[in-house]
């Protein structure tokens, strides 16, 4: 039997964890970037939801609508686009969905410089 995983689901679950601890944001991170770089800002997302990990430093996704990777929001803003939609099994989509989500909110991405 083959298992799928719902990484969005568990990024909810990680939220409602987070949000029990009375944390101010949360950081979206996928397992499979470490944080190399020590000069990345992973301080509170004053600005709005702050792509950590924008397109034009990722080592795979570049295309301008992309917000995987390492993505941080404030409790706030997580619970305005009522978190991540838990529909997608397995690698993918979920965080495009969380984009159309922030943009809908009203919300405006920034990024980190290169």
């Amino acid at each position: 039997m083959t298992y799928i995983f719902n990484r969005a689901s568990l990024l909810n679950v990680g939220f409602l964890a987070a949000r029990k601890d009375n944390c101010d944001y949360i950081v979206m991170h996928d397992v499979d970037l470490l944080p190399l770089n020590n000069k990345l800002f992973y301080g509170f997302p004053e600005k709005g939801p702050f792509h950590i990990s924008a397109p034009h430093l990722h080592p795979k996704y570049h295309y301008r609508t992309f917000v995987g990777g390492i993505l941080m929001m404030s409790v706030e803003h997580f619970e305005k686009v009522n978190g991540l939609s838990n529909k997608f099994w397995g690698w993918g989509r979920e965080d495009d969905e969380l984009y159309q989500r922030i943009m809908s909110a009203g919300l405006t991405v920034s990024e980190s410089c290169p």
